[in-house]
């Protein structure tokens, strides 16, 4: 009887192992690994989810303005930090069940199913105004939605 609890408990936590290292291997397939947020694979995934709701969905898309030339001048490690700031600040300015996704590069998406268009607009404004105006690098912080 030992014997078989043993298998028992082996066959659980091997079990339980492999769903854990699953769920670790889908938020990752589905995570930008640089800013934590979600990436295209991840956006796609959430509008499809949506979709299927049938629910409302706002979404932005946002770019951030002159990333190729900042990195050209102050380096990929300085445009990293820029794609991070953004990020930051975009997450400031969610709410709580909206997310954001950076699809690659210097663009990101946001989708939302409880703001309105004009209302994920005015927050997406001033987070580029705050956004702006704490810019303490010689780098310029700006994003365009698109």
């Amino acid at each position: 009887m030992d014997t078989d609890s043993n298998y028992t408990e082996t066959l659980e936590k091997t079990v339980r192992d492999l769903l854990e290292r699953q769920e670790d291997l889908i938020r990752t397939a589905f995570t930008d690994q640089l800013t934590g947020l979600g990436n295209r694979g991840g956006f796609a995934r959430s509008l499809e989810e949506i979709w299927e709701q049938e629910l409302p969905v706002t979404m932005a898309f946002i770019d951030i303005d002159n990333l190729k030339h900042c990195n050209d001048i102050f380096g990929h490690d300085a445009g990293n930090r820029y794609i991070l700031q953004v990020s930051l600040y975009l997450k400031l300015y969610m709410k709580v069940d909206e997310a954001a996704f950076r699809l690659g590069g210097d663009e990101f998406a946001i989708l939302s199913t409880i703001a309105t268009e004009d209302d994920l607009a005015k927050r997406l404004e001033r987070c580029r105004e705050v956004l702006l105006k704490n810019n303490d690098s010689e780098m310029p912080h700006s994003f365009a939605d698109v």
